[in-house]
């Protein structure tokens, strides 16, 4: 084990700066990080599972401060962006202590300076009190450790630590996440058939879903289907807990909606098009055309936009330009998954859905496109132009995926947390996305 087990004060600065200096690569038992947002739900709960995935697997070390070259070895100090340590660490150890269960002994996490480097060093101690949970906004995780890595544990792996605890009155305490558990491993069995008919293109139903994570990750794995290599955008929202009768779509209430969504520019990138028509389909309705614009609504409360990334898209491209080097639009990039939020906030006050939504934003086959860090004004002069450096997409694809709750859910502030992580994919800071005003977290785009 790196730092043989050692407390974080018996370790030297010197050990710290050889796993810079030599590029020590991410292991079982050590994970680097830049910083932690402590801020932000995704980034608490990414920390704590780490945590735990640690003590779970016979403990290690995180280091935050200390960047990774994207294939897992150390590459630098970021004094810059690691941001104040004390709180950082604060932070956390109020985090182990609210959402761990039960509580890690011996754990350690200390803010500390290595040659003017600010570091925050965490050292997760083999425990004897396993398996160690998450219980985080009214969910429950079990990790460990997997190579440089961590992942989910199966049910017999939390079954085998359970067995060897002596604790036993524990197992009360857990026994519901336990069923919760066995619910979801039939939820993936069932999963897997879906996506076995989606490979084979058979007739699927997501209305037997009953697991939002699940409906999620499959209902794009169709889209993907569908599209196959074309370049698209798409995005969807997923109730946590979906039902199969929870929107009733046929009402007229539901019709008025597809036909008449409030606040949407007229000749704007929007989920409407004068042109498209609402239609019944199997699961639900849907509005548009799948080879252009695609608003699609299923019984159980899943909605999804697909979009295909054409000149429109890249609108002021010539068609050859866009052949040679297309460049995404950033109105579109914007106004397609404001829209679609707007719409969808409708539905969820409609209905009195209470729930978590998940909401993924995915750009599909898009490797080597740009994303024009600028935009036209009421005059169609081009705005920050020189300032900036532009850059190729290298993936082929583009996933941000999101959380929030009913009463967290207004379409302008998750549109532009999406869009931070788009922009960011593309070297961007959140300064490039426009026309959001922070004062009233709203989006005005003026024309």
């Amino acid at each position: 084990m790196i730092f043989q087990g050692s407390s974080i004060y018996d370790i030297t600065d010197e050990e710290i700066i050889e796993l810079v200096s030599n590029h020590i690569s991410e292991r079982q038992h050590l994970e680097f990080k830049i910083t932690v947002n402590y801020g932000e739900d995704e980034d608490r709960l990414e920390i704590l599972r780490d945590i735990v995935s640690f003590a779970n697997s016979g403990g290690g070390y995180i280091i935050i401060g200390i960047r990774d070259d994207g294939a897992g070895k150390a590459q630098k100090f970021e004094p810059e962006s690691v941001g104040d340590i004390v709180s950082i660490k604060k932070s956390i150890a109020s985090l182990c202590q609210d959402y761990i269960s039960e509580r890690i002994d011996g754990l350690e996490i200390v803010s500390r300076e290595v040659n003017n480097n600010p570091l925050v060093i965490l050292r997760i101690p083999s425990s004897e009190r396993v398996p160690h949970m998450v219980n985080y906004k009214n969910r429950t995780d079990f990790f460990i450790r997997h190579n440089d890595g961590k992942r989910e544990m199966t049910i017999g792996e939390i079954r085998e630590l359970f067995t060897k605890d002596k604790v036993s009155l524990r197992l009360s305490s857990v026994e519901k996440q336990i069923n919760l558990l066995l619910k979801k491993e039939t939820d993936e069995t069932k999963k897997l058939d879906i996506l076995r008919n989606i490979k084979n293109k058979d007739s699927i139903d997501l209305l037997t879903i009953e697991n939002g994570e699940s409906l999620n990750e499959l209902s794009y794995e169709k889209f993907k289907t569908e599209i196959a290599n074309k370049p698209y955008m798409h995005i969807s929202t997923t109730p946590k807990s979906p039902k199969p009768d929870l929107i009733d779509v046929d009402s007229e209430k539901i019709k008025n909606i597809f036909t008449t969504i409030p606040d949407l520019r007229p000749h704007g990138w929007t989920v409407m098009n004068a042109n498209f028509h609402y239609q019944r389909i199997k699961d639900g309705i849907s509005f548009g055309d799948e080879k252009l614009v695609y608003l699609k609504l299923l019984e159980n409360g899943h909605s999804e936009l697909w979009v295909i990334i054409d000149e429109s898209f890249c609108w002021t491209q010539s068609k050859e330009d866009y052949l040679k080097q297309p460049k995404l639009y950033p109105i579109p990039v914007i106004e397609y998954p404001l829209s679609f939020l707007k719409y969808y906030k409708i539905i969820i006050n409609l209905f009195d859905i209470n729930d978590i939504f998940i909401i993924n934003l995915n750009y599909t086959n898009i490797k080597g496109y740009l994303l024009n860090p600028y935009t036209r004004n009421m005059w169609g002069y081009l705005l920050n132009v020189t300032q900036t450096r532009v850059k190729k997409y290298p993936n082929e694809d583009l996933i941000v995926k999101i959380t929030t709750k009913k009463d967290e859910f207004y379409p302008d502030k998750v549109t532009y947390k999406l869009l931070k992580r788009v922009y960011a994919a593309f070297g961007y800071e959140s300064s490039k996305i426009f026309f959001y005003n922070k004062e009233n977290e709203q989006f005005n785009i003026p024309y």
